[in-house]
């Protein structure tokens, strides 16, 4: 094999070892914001509060309503 050949071949292996340790790292983020949604309780959520019909949290052009006895 000539060195150009030599060169292309590592240069392959290379950009494949990058593509599967990206891959790797997905999915063990993936998994890792699995285990921290699980820990905070988000399994024992029955709805989400995004689910509600209206969120004053939410952005809807207004501001958040807040009770006069916080103020």
């Amino acid at each position: 094999m000539s060195l150009r050949e030599w060169l292309i071949a590592i240069g392959t292996l290379v950009i494949i070892g990058i593509v599967i340790d990206g891959l790797r790292r997905m999915r063990r983020a993936r998994k890792e914001s699995i285990a921290i949604s699980s820990g905070m309780g988000a399994n024992d959520l029955k709805e989400s509060p995004l689910d509600e019909e209206h969120n004053s949290e939410l952005p809807n052009g207004g501001a958040r309503a807040i009770s006069k006895d916080k103020l």
